[in-house]
Formats: structure tokens, C-alpha cells, sequence
């Protein structure tokens, strides 16, 4: 298919803008190490050893970890059916 013509079925298809959807993941990515951070920075002992993890912490951690990995699902599909500018 020509490039034009990728450009018509991205325009027909109603895919958003390659640029957004790099936005939205440059946030989400921002926010996940702030996030991740803060708990890594709740875990320091004063004398810079790590406490053990918690029964919550560990759950907070698994949480996180799955929201991540289901925005890279839906980023990279999303990142494929972008339409460039």
C-alpha cells in the first residue's frame, strides 16, 4: 500500500495522532517512577539499608507492576494504529 494510501485508511479509521499516544505514555511512564520512587524511598533505613518488604508493600508492588504491563499492551497496540502527522 502506498503511503498515501496508509494515510487515507489511518484518516478513515479514525486512529489518533502517533504524537498523543507518545504524550499519554511519556506521562504514564512519569508517573510510574514517581510512584515507584516513593516506595522504594519508603523502604530506606536511615543508615541507607532496605526495610523488608510487606504483605501491603509487596501487593502495591504486584499492582504496579501489572498496571504497567497492561499499558504497554494497550500503548503498543494503540502506537501501532497511530497515524503519523
Amino acid at each position: 500500500m502506498s503511503l498515501l494510501g496508509l494515510a487515507f485508511a489511518a484518516a478513515v479509521s479514525g486512529a489518533e495522532p502517533c504524537s498523543a499516544v507518545r504524550r499519554e505514555q511519556a506521562a504514564f511512564t512519569a508517573k510510574i517512577f514517581d510512584r515507584m520512587e516513593r516506595m522504594n524511598r519508603d523502604l530506606r533505613r536511615p543508615d541507607g539499608s532496605q526495610r523488608p518488604l510487606t504483605a501491603a508493600q509487596r501487593k502495591e508492588f504486584a499492582g504496579v507492576e501489572a498496571e504497567v504491563e497492561a499499558f504497554i499492551d494497550r500503548f503498543n497496540t494503540r502506537l501501532n494504529q497511530c497515524r503519523e502527522n
